[in-house]
């Protein structure tokens, strides 16, 4: 089951990788901290309106931003979690750089991957095989160890 989140580790086994997990993660939190910002400011924007249009505005904007925010997060614990890391003080995850556990357990994701992927393709190539030694490439034509028969 390859993850949309694990596209970036497919890539190769690096020495960073783990490293660009966190780096992610670390933008992903900033980005997060912002969108709560605005989120306060919206809130503070609907308490002060004056017209019910500028109360709607405000509401759709607190609305979006909720929304979006909730995602964001379900993002950030998704990939922290395929780290093996669960919430983690402020400032930590900046010390997990270089971290030698999480590069090896992120190589092994990334073999677990590869290996899963192969073994998949392996699969539809032998059926692909399989289908063409019992049928053929000829419409009524069956191939039995190296020989043809027409079937009528």
């Amino acid at each position: 089951m390859l993850r949309p989140y694990m596209l970036t580790f497919i890539a190769g086994q690096h020495k960073n990788i783990a490293d660009r997990a966190i780096s992610g993660i670390i933008e992903h939190q900033g980005l997060l901290r912002k969108m709560k910002r605005d989120l306060k400011r919206a809130l503070g924007r609907k308490g002060r309106a004056r017209t019910v249009n500028e109360t709607l505005t405000a509401e759709a904007e607190i609305e979006s931003s909720t929304e979006a925010i909730k995602s964001l997060e379900g993002t950030i614990s998704e990939r922290m979690s395929s780290l093996g890391i669960s919430e983690t003080p402020k400032g930590s995850l900046k010390k997990l750089k270089g971290n030698t556990f999480l590069r090896l357990r992120m190589n092994a994701l990334v073999l677990r991957e590869r290996i899963i992927q192969n073994s998949i393709s392996r699969k539809f190539e032998m059926e692909k095989l399989d289908r063409l030694v019992l049928y053929g490439d000829r419409m009524g034509e069956r191939f039995y160890l190296g020989t043809t028969v027409v079937v009528s």
